[in-house]
């Protein structure tokens, strides 16, 4: 009995890492016991030799210690098996049929306990019968301070366009800044670039969160910030970019520099690289000219990369201004998060409204790049995209791993529950 409790306790750990991770126990095993491979391991083929010959001798010296114990067993006992232990079983099976029919889980016991405390049976277990829960839970923002934010979103920014000849004034802004310099869009254009960046979550979810604000924007008004959006992705010319800087500056004047109200401005610009650096050097010095950049944290992005790249640049200016650049990858999925744990001390933003981790943890392989329905698994260790289109999978790039493809449909559905 013991080895039976063993072996099931053994089963369900590695079921539950396989649906949590996608990878089973031996995995880990393997990582831990044979980092450089089995042959290694075991000393070449003459360690195989004897491996082999102490397995067979172990398995023979157990079925005949095993066949003495059973013959043994049957001279003492005329039902080494109980009927209680069968009894046991048949109740096993009767709950596991319960819980698989009666399946509309509860949203904080969803990944452990898959069973409905009302026993509300579901007829449908179609995906859009599915409730939607973001947040998931409390983001536990406990920070007191509420510094101002300006949040500066390019529609295409290249990383290749990021350099001291196109873009002279924000690249010098790296000297005085956090740079993540592998930073990869999570949308396949434009739109869903942008939709990953707020929500941080896949474009998968757009239909679901059509009335839902974002995680970080709820924040924003619990905390009271004024909501300031200045949109100049719409248009491209003289004209629009001076009324925009005129929008600006009036909003600017109107707001003394002692307001105990934070802010948050949003700016969406349409230019590239090099006009585009003009115009945010401008807005930068508007708001420095009316003495606005105190305890204000200024955020730089690209919604898109563009055809040609997965990478957009990310230059965050702090209050407290830094020059460090980090070259590990990160995407959207992990920005605001990190933006709202570190200014507001929300423990739990990636966990509970993110696909995403900290863009400070280099400890990544591989990324979710989606559309509404189609989506690219893009393998930035081994510079491999695959991408699932109509159900169809195309790899661009050799040595591709499939295994990723379950790992992102995961994240696909974080937030549903049955």
């Amino acid at each position: 009995m013991i080895l039976i409790l063993i072996l099931n306790v053994l089963i369900f750990l590695d079921a539950f890492s396989f649906s949590m991770f996608h990878e089973h126990i031996y995995g880990y095993i393997y990582k831990i016991i044979l980092p450089n491979g089995f042959h290694h391991f075991i000393g070449g083929s003459v360690g195989l030799i004897l491996l082999s010959a102490g397995l067979l001798a172990s398995a023979i010296i157990i079925w005949l210690r095993g066949e003495n114990l059973w013959r043994s067993m049957q001279a003492r006992f005329s039902n080494p098996v109980s009927n209680w232990y069968l009894v046991l079983i048949l109740m096993s099976f009767g709950l596991s049929k319960v819980m698989f029919h009666y399946g509309s889980i509860h949203p904080k016991l969803s990944g452990v306990f898959p069973i409905n405390f009302n026993l509300k049976k579901i007829s449908k277990t179609f995906p859009d019968n599915r409730q939607f829960f973001y947040p998931s839970g409390d983001l536990e923002c406990r920070g007191k301070q509420n510094p101002n934010l300006v949040l500066i979103v390019l529609n295409e920014w290249d990383r290749k366009d990021f350099n001291s000849t196109k873009m002279p004034k924000v690249f010098h802004m790296r000297k005085h800044s956090l740079t993540f310099n592998s930073h990869v869009s999570n949308g396949l254009d434009s739109e869903t670039g942008l939709y990953s960046l707020m929500y941080s979550v896949p474009s998968s979810y757009m239909d679901s969160t059509r009335k839902i604000k974002p995680a970080f924007f709820e924040v924003l008004n619990k905390r009271k910030y004024e909501i300031v959006d200045f949109d100049n992705s719409e248009k491209d010319s003289i004209a629009h970019d001076e009324s925009l800087h005129l929008k600006i500056n009036q909003w600017s004047e109107n707001r003394t520099v002692d307001s105990s109200t934070p802010f948050f401005i949003s700016l969406k610009i349409a230019q590239r690289a090099t006009s585009a650096d003009r115009e945010i050097q401008r807005v930068i010095f508007q708001l420095l000219k009316h003495g606005l950049l105190k305890n204000t944290n200024i955020v730089i992005t690209g919604a898109f990369g563009g055809n040609q790249s997965n990478y957009t640049p990310v230059v965050w200016i702090t209050p407290e201004p830094k020059g460090l650049e980090f070259n590990h990858p990160t995407s959207h999925f992990d920005l605001l998060p990190s933006v709202m744990e570190k200014i507001w001390g929300c423990k739990r933003s990636h966990r509970e409204a993110s696909t995403g981790h900290s863009l400070f943890n280099p400890k990544r392989e591989w990324f979710l790049i989606s559309g509404k329905k189609d989506f690219m698994v893009f393998d930035v260790k081994r510079d491999v995209i695959t991408s699932v289109k109509d159900g169809v999978i195309h790899d661009n790039g050799g040595h591709p791993r499939h295994e990723f493809i379950f790992s992102a449909m995961k994240l696909k559905t974080k937030f549903y529950r049955p």
